[in-house]
């Protein structure tokens, strides 16, 4: 059974990693899978299944630069989804900004208060601390108040969160400009918020996006309802691939074989033309083959 050690406290549960929780020894045991083992052996399996899945989401991000390369070479007819399903920038703050996400979503896994536990940096702390300071003044709601990680206060911001992948954000305070381009996200707007050509709550809706609290318009124009049934189908399409990404848990092949719809064995090379390499538009999602 694997042990975990905590400010050199064998912990034996949940709570008693939470009273001994030391944050870099549980950035640590993150990373080399030992807390995944630890809570697994425990019989924490939800929590366990997510940390194994953060974790393989940060090393994704480590390697992105490379597996862009693969992936836009063997799925030449999904460029433009593998390009939006890569959201995290190689710039080195928006990998900070994500790495941030992932800490976060950690201790909310371990039902510690990430603000609380010393996982911020000083600069991280004082732009936590604003962005508190700014949703107290329109609101004492405590579930919002316990999202100031998860709030824009601009549209720099905003697009921080954005391709940091979180998918509740408050927009607190100010106009903003929301893409349409990026499904799968809920809004709760604080303050004064006001919108940039802004669309009904169905066009939103067809577009994969929630607004909550803030006036939407009864009409919209047919560019920007065109433009937000276009978006739908691509939602569409990312979130397969998400689900894709997964369900392989790491296995390129795997990965391969549910986005085309084939069983292809490991090790086997796949170009275009082959009669293995089935088009994205005959495969179909209720029954995949996995390899």
């Amino acid at each position: 059974m694997q042990e975990l050690k905590l400010k050199d406290h064998e912990v034996q549960s949940l709570k008693d990693l939470q009273e001994h929780f030391e944050p870099n020894e549980i950035r640590n045991a993150f990373k080399t899978g030992t807390l995944e083992q630890w809570l697994r052996d425990r019989y924490y399996d939800q929590e366990a299944d997510t940390v194994a899945s953060l974790c393989r989401r940060m090393k994704e991000t480590d390697s992105e630069p490379e597996k862009k390369n693969v992936h836009l070479g063997l799925f030449r007819n999904l460029k433009h989804l593998i390009r939006q399903e890569q959201n995290v920038s190689a710039d080195a703050s928006q990998q900070t900004f994500f790495a941030q996400r992932i800490e976060y979503m950690l201790c909310q896994v371990l039902d510690v208060n990430y603000a609380d536990v010393g996982m911020m940096t000083p600069e991280e702390r004082a732009n936590y601390d604003r962005k508190l300071g700014a949703l107290q003044q329109f609101t004492d709601d405590s579930k919002l108040l316990g999202m100031a990680m998860e709030t824009a206060t601009n549209q720099s911001e905003l697009a921080r969160l954005l391709n940091s992948g979180y998918q509740t954000i408050i927009l607190c305070n100010a106009p903003f400009s929301v893409p349409i381009s990026k499904g799968g996200i809920h809004y709760i707007c604080v303050g004064n918020v006001t919108l940039d050509g802004t669309l009904t709550v169905e066009h939103y809706r067809r577009a994969g996006i929630i607004i909550e609290k803030v006036e939407l318009p009864d009409v919209t124009d047919e560019t920007m309802a065109s433009k937000a049934d276009k978006s739908e189908e691509v939602n569409s399409e990312l979130e397969f691939i998400r689900n894709a990404k997964e369900r392989a848990q790491g296995n390129p092949f795997k990965f391969i074989n549910i986005i085309l719809g084939t069983n292809i064995p490991e090790n086997t090379v796949v170009f275009p033309g082959q009669p293995e390499f089935k088009s994205i538009e005959y495969r179909e999602k209720a029954e995949i083959p996995v390899a």
